[in-house]
């Protein structure tokens, strides 16, 4: 995918308006259900400057979901266990984060190495090309290791991942949508009933609710602040948000189904198992709210998220 955006001057529409065209891309990609390795891209971006480039067709491991992915400098430590987005090509190589000390450290691994480890990682996803690493073996490095800004690049993660997540949902409420207006019940379309209106108009609005905050605090990669909140604090609260939104729209779009929806007859369950899948990563909507219930206690202050 990275490389079909390449051919189409992707990089000239991210230089136009780098924030928009994140979101427009991850948008789009969860509307469509779609799996790729833009993720991993979009975050290597972020690591440091200059790294991209120098790292053609490599990719990120990202700490699995069972890990603390909830705190912002979450990295792995000990056992390599993580996920990538796709299966790397051949010749490219995986770059692992560690933790060392106070710093966040990227290994270059050869890829060939974290293939032979590699399962497809269908308890995360089956629809999706995601892959499991887990391995207790020492990665034999294939270049030197770099310090890296793992946090701006986890922020900028759960940025993107919020926004797919809420392109999930559009797509789950065309969905529903299309099904109350289709299927008729007692000589009437059920979205015709006053109480399955009442519950999509509710889904509609997390979803919007969500993304009027995400609008609201991004200012576009690489920007260290947004409105002058700490990036890991407005990424945490917009990530926690879309996951709210996509728990109450994955309810109701099961329930205005009816049987249907609990069944594989409709796609609706592509739907939620994407959303809840996407939800875990790099932190869940749960974990992450209880953490930044951990930072008021702690003393952090409460950054305002955008201003009216």
């Amino acid at each position: 995918m990275t490389t079909a955006l390449e051919e189409m001057g992707w990089d000239e529409v991210e230089a136009e308006d780098a924030a928009a065209a994140t979101s427009l891309l991850f948008r789009a990609q969860g509307r469509a259900l779609a799996s790729s390795s833009i993720l991993s891209a979009t975050m290597i971006g972020a690591l440091r400057p200059g790294l991209r480039a120098g790292s053609p067709g490599s990719c990120l491991l990202l700490p699995h979901p069972s890990e603390d992915c909830a705190h912002p400098r979450s990295v792995h430590d000990g056992r390599l266990r993580g996920l990538l987005p796709s299966a790397p090509t051949e010749g490219s190589v995986v770059l692992v984060p560690s933790s060392e000390g106070s710093r966040a450290v990227v290994h270059p691994v050869d890829a060939s190495w974290v293939l032979s480890r590699a399962v497809p990682a269908h308890e995360f996803d089956k629809d999706s090309s995601w892959l499991l690493v887990d391995s207790t073996d020492e990665p034999p490095p294939s270049g030197s290791s770099l310090a890296v800004d793992w946090l701006a690049a986890t922020s900028l993660g759960r940025w993107a991942v919020a926004n797919e997540i809420l392109g999930v949902c559009d797509g789950a409420l065309r969905l529903a949508s299309e099904h109350v207006t289709s299927r008729h019940q007692y000589g009437r379309a059920i979205g015709s009933f006053q109480a399955v209106r009442h519950r999509l108009a509710e889904a509609h609005v997390a979803v919007e609710s969500a993304s009027s905050l995400l609008d609201a605090v991004w200012s576009g990669p690489g920007q260290g602040t947004w409105d002058e909140t700490p990036m890991e604090w407005a990424a945490a609260v917009v990530k926690a948000r879309a996951g709210r939104a996509q728990s109450e729209v994955m309810r109701t779009g099961v329930q205005v189904l009816g049987a249907m929806g609990l069944t594989q007859e409709s796609p609706m369950h592509r739907y939620v198992a994407r959303a809840a899948a996407l939800d875990l990563l790099l932190g869940g909507q749960a974990r992450l709210e209880e953490s930044l219930g951990d930072w008021l206690l702690d003393g952090t202050t409460a950054y305002p998220i955008a201003s009216i």
